[in-house]
């Protein structure tokens, strides 16, 4: 497959070089000194350093393109290319890096002119990122005949297939084949979003080190990392494995989506997926359920096409039409096969595992049984704890009443159960006896996590209408004082007795204990009614809290 993305005014997919490779090598970290050039991501000028057009995967650990900027010193007319291409080795799987051309295939020397740097472009990173150069000079690899195998020295790729690693995409380790040390691959662990990392495939094998006898068959040893998802979204392409007598992840079968990696040339390893069934061994993982069909280790995306051929060779269902028009089916399943145990008889040890319920998810308590002489392995569920999901306060308003005040809490799991005190702790606010506004904090603890947070009003206590005089189009209204934790009043009136299109009037001295009230209409009847505020902070705003509103009284204004 060709690549696929297009470099635009000479520019490529490009991801940043990570090659850990037993030479000397510049850190474009920092500044590099070159003697005419100073090389760093801030430079004036810019190398692009790309791919022939037939390496589709890339030279520059998996990308297609790397770029070098750089600055020169004054009255500089050339740089060095050995100096800005140190440490950077193009690397095609098959043959020996040879020399760079330029845009006409001619092979560029060791003096590089800094008139010829006149590109400018931009291009994306396998990340997403886009780049943008000016002062730009391409230049793209050419490999020789001579095969990696006669080369004496040993290549090892590690792919982060969707992910990174070091926030590479992949890495290059190479050796001279006599001074080769077996390798820890447990330093490398890339990371992909939303997945997990379980190991290193390595021809179908997830190994934990890498000795000589990976390069049995030559001098390249590709490890692909493979994942599972930490999710499960029951809309995208969904894999069902059939334990097929045993259980995969405590059920009889499992549901998963497709994992391919960054391109659409990429296969899904079923390696993580290893099911289990008591007193047999699992083969792998087969089309059929009667283990006629094609075994499998790898599974590509295209099974899931409606198609003659493949509709044959696995079990598919549930045709769906997505809104582009393309139809696929929704489920292929896959079937466990198995190899009976002979003349075994298990003895299993037994280590529990509790994953703690939040207030969005469940927990369970599990145990893991695993045979001290076969180690044949199998997990059972012995508990589930449903989320917390309902956490209530006994009440979100109280009245001031000179004392401190505060709601219970009661928390409640999904299915309606009450949890124990000994499941969470509550955390007031201090200070809860004023007008105000206060926070409850339940933390969650024991087979539980997370917290939840929520508030409760001290609102301030209230008053009552004294009475209701009327005047000429208009009435006076008194009160009753009420100044402690009190900052004023609020005056509504109303033609309607449920105070629609009400018109409030707000006092702002507690002192104050009447209100008079003009340019109403005459021999009209109006309702007043009269409550409390206090204005107080939170979060840095003033606020104003209200007490409840008084009885109302009516009066007809005078004409």
């Amino acid at each position: 497959m060709k690549h696929q993305t297009y470099l635009t005014k000479t520019a490529g997919k490009l991801r940043s070089v990570f090659l850990l490779l037993l030479v000397t090598v510049f850190s474009l970290s920092g500044m590099v000194t070159a003697n005419a050039a100073t090389i760093g991501e801030t430079g004036e000028y810019a190398l692009v350093l790309q791919a022939p057009d037939d390496e589709w995967e890339g030279c520059f650990d998996g990308e297609y393109a790397t770029i070098v900027r750089f600055n020169v010193a004054q009255g500089e007319t050339t740089v060095k290319l050995s100096e800005l291409t140190a440490g950077i080795v193009p690397f095609n799987g098959k043959t020996e890096f040879s020399h760079w051309v330029n845009k006409n295939g001619e092979r560029v020397g060791e003096d590089l002119t800094l008139q010829d740097f006149t590109a400018s472009g931009n291009f994306y990173t396998s990340t997403g990122d886009e780049v943008t150069y000016t002062r730009g000079l391409n230049l793209t690899a050419a490999f020789s005949d001579k095969r990696l195998d006669d080369t004496g020295n040993y290549y090892v790729t590690l792919d982060a297939f969707g992910g990174t690693i070091g926030g590479k995409a992949k890495i290059l380790l190479q050796s001279p084949a006599s001074a080769f040390q077996t390798i820890d691959l447990t330093q490398y662990t890339p990371v992909r979003k939303g997945c997990t990392f379980v190991g290193w495939d390595l021809g179908g094998k997830l190994v934990t080190a890498l000795d000589a006898s990976a390069f049995a068959n030559g001098a390249v040893a590709e490890l692909i990392a493979t994942y599972v998802q930490d999710t499960f979204d029951a809309g995208g392409l969904v894999l069902k494995l059939n334990a097929n007598g045993g259980t995969i992840d405590g059920k009889a079968v499992g549901q998963y989506n497709y994992l391919g990696g960054g391109n659409s040339g990429t296969a899904m390893s079923l390696l993580p997926y290893v099911p289990v069934r008591h007193g047999y061994t699992f083969a792998g993982w087969n089309t059929k359920q009667d283990g006629s069909g094609k075994n499998a280790k790898y599974i590509y995306w295209r099974v899931w096409d409606r198609d003659d051929e493949t509709d044959k060779q696995y079990d598919k269902d549930t045709l769906i039409t997505e809104s582009s028009g393309y139809v696929r089916y929704k489920n292929v399943t896959l079937y466990a096969t198995w190899t009976k145990n002979p003349g075994h008889t298990h003895t299993y040890g037994e280590k529990e595992t509790v994953t703690r319920a939040t207030t969005t998810k469940d927990g369970k308590r599990t145990a893991t049984y695993i045979c001290t002489g076969c180690k044949a392995t199998y997990t059972k569920t012995l508990q589930t704890y449903y989320k917390a999901s309902n956490i209530k306060l006994s009440k979100t308003a109280y009245t001031y009443n000179g004392k401190v005040q505060k709601p219970s809490v009661t928390v409640k799991d999904s299915k309606g159960k009450t949890l124990k005190s000994t499941d969470y702790k509550i955390n007031y606010t201090k200070g809860t006896k004023n007008v105000g506004k206060y926070t409850v904090k339940v933390t969650l603890k024991g087979n539980y996590s997370g917290s939840k947070s929520m508030t409760y009003n001290i609102n301030p206590k209230g008053t009552s209408v004294s009475k209701v005089k009327a005047a000429k189009k208009g009435f006076k209204v008194t009160w009753k004082k009420q100044a402690t934790q009190t900052t004023g009043y609020q005056v509504q009136y109303s033609t309607s007795s449920k105070f629609k299109s009400a018109k409030t009037v707000t006092i702002s001295k507690n002192k104050t204990t009447s209100k008079s009230v003009s340019k109403l209409s005459a021999k009209k009847k109006y309702y007043v009614r009269v409550r409390t505020y206090k204005t107080v902070k939170i979060g840095g705003k003033s606020v104003k809290l209200y007490s409840g509103w008084s009885k109302a009284k009516s009066v007809t204004t005078k004409k």
